[in-house]
């Protein structure tokens, strides 16, 4: 095996041109940027509610609201990067988020802000299909897997190691500091990223190629109203649309349910969404569970919660490599495992961390998240492209990264139900550690789903 994945390496550095590997990692510092953005805001929005003074629900719209255009435009961009190229939506995505971080540094007013917080996720929105297509096209096929994990690491990075600077920057300068080190950095990497990379050359665009855009357009009508259900706390409704929504697609493709393996291949995508949506939903309870634990509840600075995230990093950094083997031989069921098992360990650390107000506890659940987030993040995005053909790779990226948003949306719903977003409240309900807990059980229910799944494919192929 290690000469295998060092035969692997030598391939990949041998094949890959030198402007190839500078957007490679031009594409894995823009992962960093928008992932660290989620935790610093995270980080900060105890600070946010005291200083601007923002009943609970405005704090709600400052993280929701630009998942919440994330997730609207997510399908959009996807289809733009199979339309236009992931090179001219990677630095449009980059570009705007870069202004959008700046501005959100020079606001005052809660209004304000969560407008301009709604642009930064549409931007993101661009930018994320579109870094995840960077780094698929800057390497080899037999380097696709490695590439993958080391974009994986940017985001672990991001989480565990960005809440440490951030809580300098939001403790020295202020929180708008944190926007306008993000606003700065978008630009340098825009400018790094023109000068490495290479434009394609121009391919003749398809006759009505952009009324593609149109179905995409219904389907983002369609997320921003399930969107606002489940910022809003109808997580029942929204599985109810869900279901009917299934049961329509399965009667418009039923012509298809009887090709060999049609039904088979979308299945196995399911498991792979809900590992997504559980998740991701248990990563964002327990970051924005852990800066309230760590700055209201125990009186600490924004510093000290983001010292306490760094073992998040550490394990993730740790656990990388055993990750990137597992994604390597496209074991994913296995690495859902791993990552539910770590996500049930973090529920039961934050739920005795509250009872016997442990710091070094907290610290023991971001442990846990960095393990779990090193096994999912990566082989959720990769398991979805190898369910689909390459031609349909932006749609691939764009469902892998709907699912986590998703999944976030579901996160920032329940802390909302179970905790007061605006801090006046310390303590947390008792069944937000249940909703906790039961993300990691969904990742393990998915992974033996999945691993029947694919024995079912195997045996009939």
């Amino acid at each position: 095996m290690r000469h295998a994945m060092i035969a692997e390496s030598a391939v990949s550095k041998s094949n890959a041109a030198p402007e190839q590997r500078g957007s490679l990692w031009c594409a894995i510092v823009a992962t960093y940027l928008s992932t660290s953005m989620g935790g610093a805001v995270s980080l900060v929005l105890p600070i946010i509610a005291l200083q601007l003074a923002l009943p609970a629900y405005q704090v709600q719209w400052v993280i929701g609201g630009y998942l919440l255009a994330r997730v609207a435009l997510l399908k959009i961009g996807g289809t733009l990067c199979d339309l236009l190229g992931s090179r001219l939506v990677f630095v449009t995505g980059l570009s705007l988020f870069g202004l959008f971080s700046l501005l959100c540094s020079m606001v005052s007013g809660a209004d304000t802000l969560i407008t301009l917080r709604i642009m930064q996720g549409a931007s993101a929105a661009l930018l994320s299909p579109a870094s995840l297509l960077v780094v698929r096209g800057s390497v080899p096929p037999q380097g696709e897997a490695r590439a993958l994990s080391y974009w994986s690491l940017a985001a672990i990075v991001a989480q565990g190691g960005a809440p440490v600077l951030g809580g300098y920057l939001a403790d020295t300068l202020g929180w708008p500091s944190i926007f306008s080190f993000c606003g700065v950095a978008s630009a340098l990497l825009v400018a790094v990223y023109l000068f490495v990379s290479k434009a394609p050359a121009q391919a003749p665009r398809k006759p009505g190629a952009l009324a593609a855009l149109l179905p995409d357009v219904a389907v983002s009508a369609v997320l921003v109203g399930l969107a606002l259900l489940i910022n809003d706390g109808y997580l029942w409704v929204v599985g109810g649309v869900l279901l009917v929504i299934l049961a329509a697609s399965l009667v418009a493709v039923r012509h298809r349910l009887r090709q060999p393996g049609y039904l088979l291949g979308v299945l196995a995508r399911v498991p792979i969404v809900l590992t997504g949506l559980g998740g991701f939903g248990a990563v964002t309870i327990a970051l924005l569970w852990g800066s309230y634990f760590v700055q209201r509840d125990l009186h600490m600075s924004a510093m000290m919660f983001g010292a306490s995230c760094v073992p998040f990093g550490v394990l993730g950094i740790a656990s990388t490599p055993l990750a990137d083997r597992l994604m390597q031989s496209q074991r994913y069921a296995t690495s859902f495992v791993i990552g539910g098992v770590a996500i049930v360990g973090a529920a039961a650390a934050a739920y005795l961390a509250e009872q016997w107000h442990s710091y070094a506890l907290a610290a023991t659940v971001m442990a846990a998240l960095g393990v779990g987030y090193a096994f999912i993040n990566g082989s959720i995005s990769a398991a979805l492209l190898h369910t689909y053909p390459a031609a349909n790779s932006g749609g691939a990226a764009s469902i892998a990264s709907l699912s986590k948003q998703f999944g976030q949306l579901v996160g920032v719903s329940a802390f909302a139900a179970y905790r007061d977003f605006s801090g006046s409240a310390a303590g947390s309900d008792e069944r937000l550690f249940i909703i906790l807990g039961t993300g990691g059980a969904v990742m393990l229910i998915s992974a033996m789903l999945s691993g029947v799944l694919q024995r079912r494919s195997a045996a009939g192929a």
